[in-house]
């Protein structure tokens, strides 16, 4: 039978995590980039469709090639919208 007891300290450290970065759920959208990548781009404000998906495989807005962060913001999008809180909180 497997110990139990070794999932306390992981468990621990997620919850810990949890915790501390909670109130970033509070927290609005950045000046610095979050006009670029969230609330000024259209692209992204129109979610997930199979040419903003190609868009975001083709594009170097915001000066890099990160497909993958394009596709996490309209993720983000398409679940809470513009909720600057949810959007920290997935980071977390």
């Amino acid at each position: 039978m497997p110990k139990k007891s070794g999932l306390i300290i992981p468990f621990l450290l997620v919850a810990g995590t949890f915790l501390v970065f909670l109130p970033t759920s509070r927290f609005p959208f950045l000046l610095c980039d979050d006009t670029l990548y969230v609330t000024e781009n259209l692209r992204v404000q129109a979610g997930l469709s199979l040419r903003n998906v190609e868009w975001a495989f083709t594009t170097t807005h915001a000066a890099n090639w990160h497909p993958l962060t394009w596709l996490s913001h309209m993720t983000d999008v398409e679940l809470f919208g513009l909720d600057a809180g949810m959007h920290h909180l997935v980071n977390v």
